[in-house]
């Protein structure tokens, strides 16, 4: 088994608590678990201790290297043999990102991790606090190169990451050409996990099994076989795949292996069996008799529904071997020892409309590659079928070309020789038949864009998603709101232009290296467009109603027309528009709304640009384009100065000030009631005053606002001499019922 026995963990928890209690000094805990396991995890953490505090950090280092090689999991040893490093002068950096990226797959923080990052506050809980600390190790860490011991544990993690969506055919490649230097590392994680299941996700666990199987030696069956340590039947197929093999690799020393696992094994482990002894090459004799031997001491009382799948996959697994004399006598011969219940679920699966298949062959493992299960995973549970299978779903009618007929202008004379301009004939017509004609262009856009969010976006891993979250908004995820604008420009820039850490590449990358080689012809030219799609700041230069708007581009200098009938009918000359542009089928069309630049800003925009791309020595689109994550804050930043900067007047030419002065009120009707005889003040409700530079008249300027209740007046202006001239005029005619309390002066509200 891939475990430790529970007589070895009861005697290791012993030694702890004697040591705990002060039984035990740290030597002689340290000798006793060297005694129990010679690669004893904890012995090596207090033998880090010991030297430690000898001032051996080299020691230390090396003994808590040690203990990692065993247990690769150790979040706080890591961080701790991190911290040595940097104290050695060497870099932290790599230790620290795998301590992280142990966090981010597990989903856990533990009371010690979130203690050593107590800075954080409450986030220190929170496992995206470390998502985003990942993001900013990676990004620090660049393409600088990892020290060589630390290679197998990178590669760990990033199966950890990836499991679940599929690996990078680049990352099984590094793992393959590494594997003499990963196969102990991932042989101790397989172990750690089935002493603690946090160590490990169930996807990464199945993917670990098969890759030690394609390349281990055959005594790998005897820990990878026995299927009690397995919590999953996910897990389990990955581990029976790899069963299977190693049958194939090393099918005398594999046949004969499983033939002593088969007197101790369950009914469950014997039915596994059966399938693995029929699935080894033909060339092996014997396995007739082996899987006849399986039902050896069949009694049933102990599991009778175990017992009736074992008796029926033996009877199958020798029906398939070419034994059918073999099949029915085991049936006959075993079946009336069963319970009822247990003979009519064997009579139901015989009579189905499908034949009955083990469990084993109805998954189909010996058709499998390792590709297949690494890359594809296909023996993941619940994975989502989303290639581009179904014929129905792409219309034949897609992929026919579409050639434009050449169009006149609005005042041309119209095509059909009527001898109307254009607008007048047939202008409508042709335009309904063109909306008509693109409907299916129109169905297919958001189509593929949501194939590309469910393969590739939505399955980001945290880590690559902090990146990106932290890149684009300058902070970490959940820190602020996001309205669906944001939204919007964060997805679009995420897809095109962020290369996620993990894999260096684009979602639309990543997109048509899994989709590329089985996408139909349209939607591959679409995505195509989507790659190569340009990113700038677009300068309107003409507008045609109705067809789109003709856009120079402000860095480059070119014009493009782009076909974009929605623009084209609220965009004004001179605009400018941040985004990206595509073009499909020879027509450019935007990617989406984009974001509105006033010209105002333009200058310091462009400064900002010329600036940037003189100090990175490459030319201003090439700049603005490498730095498209920031140009959204820019533009937020910029209409935020402005606005500080701008100064309101009334229309006096004072500075606008919002002031209010307060008073106690003894006689609140007598002193409304003054208020509108003297003229000046007209009601709004109930104990509400307006201050008017003209009584009465329909339209006027309004001086401020007065509201009288609960005994007391509050006169609200927008400049301190506004006030002040108000304040005189209410004392005049509110007289000695009036006291003054108190005024305000800029008032935010």
């Amino acid at each position: 088994m891939l475990g430790t026995p529970d007589t070895v963990l009861d005697t290791r928890d012993d030694i702890y608590n004697r040591y705990k209690s002060g039984e035990l000094s740290r030597d002689a805990a340290i000798d006793r678990l060297r005694e129990l396991e010679p690669d004893s995890v904890l012995a090596s953490i207090f033998t880090a201790d010991r030297q430690f505090e000898a001032g051996d950090t080299a020691g230390a280092a090396d003994s808590l290297f040690a203990a990692l090689s065993q247990a690769p999991g150790l979040v706080a040893t890591w961080m701790r043999l991190g911290a040595l490093q940097e104290t050695a002068g060497a870099d932290g950096r790599p230790y620290i990102l795998l301590a992280l990226w142990q966090i981010i797959s597990s989903g856990q923080v533990a009371d010690e991790v979130a203690a050593a990052f107590s800075q954080l506050g409450d986030a220190a809980r929170s496992v995206d606090s470390y998502v985003a600390l990942a993001g900013q190790t990676q990004a620090s860490l660049g393409n600088a190169p990892w020290p060589e011991p630390l290679i197998p544990f990178r590669l760990l993690r990033g199966i950890q990451l990836h499991a679940h969506e599929g690996l990078d055919p680049d990352l099984l490649r590094d793992v393959l050409d590494r594997y003499d230097a990963c196969a102990p590392v991932f042989r101790n994680a397989l172990a750690h996990w089935v002493d603690n299941d946090a160590m490990l996700n169930d996807e990464a666990v199945s993917l670990l099994l098969a890759i030690l199987a394609e390349r281990g030696a055959p005594t790998l069956i005897d820990d990878i076989f026995p299927d009690q340590q397995y919590p999953t039947s996910e897990v389990l197929r990955h581990a029976q795949w790899a069963v299977w093999r190693l049958g194939q690799r090393f099918p005398e020393e594999a046949f004969a292996r499983l033939q002593t696992l088969a007197p101790s094994a369950d009914f469950t482990a014997r039915g596994l069996l059966a399938e693995q002894f029929y699935f080894l090459p033909d060339a092996i004799p014997g396995r007739r008799e082996a899987i006849l031997h399986l039902l050896d001491g069949f009694t049933p009382d102990e599991d009778p529904d175990e017992a009736g799948y074992l008796l029926l996959t033996v009877s199958t697994v020798l029906a398939m071997l070419g034994s059918p004399a073999d099949s029915r006598a085991v049936l006959e011969k075993y079946q009336r020892r069963l319970p009822k219940e247990a003979r009519e679920w064997i009579h139901e699966a015989m009579a189905g409309e499908e034949a009955f298949l083990p469990l084993l062959s109805e998954a189909g493992i010996q058709d499998l590659s390792l590709d297949h299960i690494c890359l594809d995973g296909a023996l993941l549970d619940e994975r989502e079928d989303d290639e581009f299978d179904d014929e129905e779903e792409y219309d034949d009618d897609y992929d026919k070309p579409v050639v434009a007929e050449p169009k006149p202008g609005r005042n041309d004379p119209c095509w059909c020789g009527s001898g109307k301009k254009y607008k007048k004939c047939h202008l409508a017509a042709d335009e309904d038949d063109a909306r008509a004609a693109t409907s299916v262009d129109a169905q297919l856009f958001p189509r593929v864009l949501e194939d590309i969010m469910s393969t590739v976006m939505d399955k980001l891993n945290r880590a690559d998603a902090g990146a990106a979250h932290n890149l684009f908004f300058d902070c970490d995820p959940g820190m602020i709101d996001l309205d669906e604008d944001d939204q919007t420009t964060f997805m679009q820039w995420t897809m095109l232009d962020f290369r996620a850490p993990s894999t260096g590449r684009t979602a639309i990358e990543e997109y048509l290296r899994r989709r590329g080689g089985r996408l139909p012809e349209k939607e591959r030219s679409l995505v195509d467009a989507f790659r190569s799609a340009r990113y700038s700041l677009w300068e309107v230069q003409r507008v045609d109603r109705g067809r789109g708007v003709e856009v120079k581009d402000y860095f480059a200098g070119d014009t493009l027309f782009v076909g974009d009938v929605y623009c084209s009918r609220d965009a004004a000359v001179g605009d400018c528009i941040l985004g990206y542009l595509f073009q499909n089928d020879g027509r450019w069309e935007f990617f989406s709304d984009g974001i509105r630049v006033p010209r105002k800003h333009l200058s310091k925009l462009a400064e900002m640009v010329e600036t940037g791309a003189r100090e990175a020595k490459v030319s201003p689109p090439d700049y603005f384009r490498s730095r498209s994550h920031e140009w959204r804050r820019v533009a937020i930043r910029l209409a935020t100065e402005w606005l500080d900067q701008l100064e309101l007047a009334n229309v006096e030419g004072d500075p606008l000030e919002f002031c209010a002065a307060d008073y106690d009120v003894t006689d609140p009707a007598a002193v409304e009631a003054a208020l509108l005889a003297a003229g000046i003040f007209e009601q709004d409700g109930p104990g509400k005053l307006v201050w008017l530079e003209t009584p009465g008249a329909p339209q006027g300027r309004v001086f401020g606002y007065i509201t009288i209740a609960d005994g007391r007046l509050r006169l609200e202006s927008n400049s301190p001499k506004r006030l002040a001239v108000g304040r005189q005029l209410i004392e005049k005619h509110g007289g000695d019922r009036l006291r003054h309390v108190a005024d305000e002066f800029d008032l935010k509200e």
